[in-house]
């Protein structure tokens, strides 16, 4: 395994087609299982080696020309790279992946990673109406293919959207189908995430112990699990919320003598 990832790092060009030593099937193997040990950490909170280990197999599967695969970890990898530049690359790089090999639910997923990434880096409105509606695109598409992964990442990511907003009713009817939808095929991740977010929507519009509570759901899960990235959200929600309260209600100010 070692050998074929350092084969791909020289300058030399590796035999993409399989030679005496490596099969063609070989090489793609250790390019998904390193892409997958990178998603692994990527979940775990190992963020270098997540970055190494999603460096090495994209770089495999563009020898490759593994197109459905090379989009599945470029968008991973800029979900991780947050709103650095080489995020706008990878990603840009992955929906075009995606579109080629016609994979069109990496394609929408890809797309709601962008969308995501352009509300982080512009407040300009017509870029962020822009993005809202390649995510809405990808829930028409996720209707219409009966495709959970891509209703559940959309409806996730315009519940946030709105809740940042303020629509705090939209925001909840969003991540309330998308917790429906991860409990149905049992995706422990996105339910302990969605929780949180959900967290964030009741605090937000004025019920903390609901939220509060719910926070609690969501630490004890993924301690239980080992969701690092988990247990960053939730202490995110907290401070957040902690800094969108009044003076007059804050408690974590000490009262002078």
């Amino acid at each position: 395994i070692e050998r074929i990832r350092a084969m791909f790092r020289g300058d030399a060009e590796p035999p993409i087609h399989g030679d005496q030593r490596y099969t063609r099937e070989g090489m793609l193997m250790v390019a998904m299982t390193t892409g997958y040990r990178g998603l692994i950490a990527h979940m775990y909170g190992r963020y270098p080696e997540a970055q190494e280990k999603y460096g090495t197999a994209i770089v495999i599967l563009q020898r490759l020309n593994e197109q459905r695969a090379l989009a599945h970890f470029q968008r991973h990898f800029a979900s991780l790279l947050g709103k650095r530049e080489t995020a706008e690359a990878q990603i840009s790089h992955a929906i075009r992946a995606a579109q080629s090999a016609q994979q069109m639910d990496i394609f929408h997923r890809a797309r709601v990673v962008r969308a995501d990434l352009m509300y982080k880096i512009s407040a300009d409105p017509d870029v962020r109406r822009r993005a809202l509606q390649d995510i809405k695109n990808a829930l028409r598409y996720a209707a219409l293919s009966d495709c959970y992964r891509v209703r559940i990442e959309a409806s996730a990511s315009l519940a946030r959207h709105m809740r940042e907003g303020g629509d705090f009713d939209t925001a909840l009817r969003y991540a309330t189908d998308a917790l429906t939808t991860a409990c149905r095929y049992g995706h422990s991740l996105h339910k302990t995430l969605l929780r949180i977010e959900i967290a964030q929507i009741l605090m937000a519009r004025g019920d903390p112990r609901s939220g509060d509570a719910l926070l609690e759901q969501a630490t004890e899960i993924a301690s239980s699990k080992g969701y690092y990235l988990a247990l960053e959200r939730v202490r995110r929600a907290r401070t957040e919320h902690a800094a969108s309260k009044p003076m007059s209600n804050r408690t974590d100010i000490p009262i002078s003598e």
